[in-house]
């Protein structure tokens, strides 16, 4: 079992299955685990809500921008993802899955926003940044953490169009999740307040903002290249 699930063993309220002499399955030990449990829904359900949209605006159901879509997608692989490798902590190889998908929510924020800012032109340069940004995935966890935050922080040094307050309070969060997962410490509290649990609030609470923050960044630049009355 996972350090996590070794902790939450002398925990008030912890059953374990095979108390009843019932044979569980490695996929049921993992989800009677409370600590992995939580871990797993606070991010299946989004997941499966911001993966839902993807295809609904792909399908043409919501009028929304590809942007929008894009961003959704990316959003729905980090936390699908993010919610299967808690299914089987153990995995060194899913692991490393989910360390991939957690660029795609890394490098498609700032993607994205500056899609939405410049009505969907991303300057080439950029892509450097986003390189980069994959190939910290790869790196120890706290030169990871690094890599994603540097990444984040030139881009919007180079584009300073796109930060408004509410981009500022998503990598607030962001860097408070990051702050959690190095931490990684209280996985004895009561559940649901350990590091782990609140990065994953963390990361869900600024998708969502970041979904404001196209929708009106859109509206915005399509007011901007309107022409005017005048100019019909």
């Amino acid at each position: 079992m996972s350090p996590a699930g070794l902790a939450v063993l002398g925990s008030p309220g912890y059953f374990h299955p095979n108390a009843l002499g019932v044979q569980t399955s490695r996929l049921t030990c993992r989800c009677c685990d409370p600590y992995e449990r939580i871990c797993f829904f606070s991010h299946i359900i989004p997941g499966c809500c911001f993966l839902a949209g993807t295809i609904l605006i792909l399908a043409r159901a919501l009028h929304e921008s590809k942007t929008l879509a894009g961003f959704l997608g990316c959003a729905a692989c980090t936390h699908i993802i993010s919610a299967v490798t808690h299914v089987w902590p153990d995995s060194m190889h899913l692991e490393k899955v989910d360390h991939v998908g957690i660029v795609a929510l890394v490098t498609g924020t700032p993607i994205t926003a500056l899609l939405a800012v410049k009505n969907g032109q991303i300057p080439e340069g950029f892509m450097v940044v986003g390189g980069i940004m994959f190939a910290a995935a790869f790196l120890p966890r706290a030169l990871r953490v690094i890599g994603f935050a540097s990444g984040i922080a030139v881009s919007v040094f180079l584009h300073p169009e796109m930060l408004t307050w509410l981009l500022a309070v998503e990598m607030s969060l962001y860097v408070l999740g990051a702050i959690a997962f190095l931490r990684n410490a209280g996985q004895t509290r009561w559940p649901g307040f350990a590091d782990h649990h609140f990065l994953h609030y963390f990361v869900t609470i600024a998708c969502i903002l970041h979904i404001i923050y196209i929708r009106r960044a859109m509206e915005a630049s399509s007011r901007h290249i309107a022409p005017s009355p005048s100019a019909r």
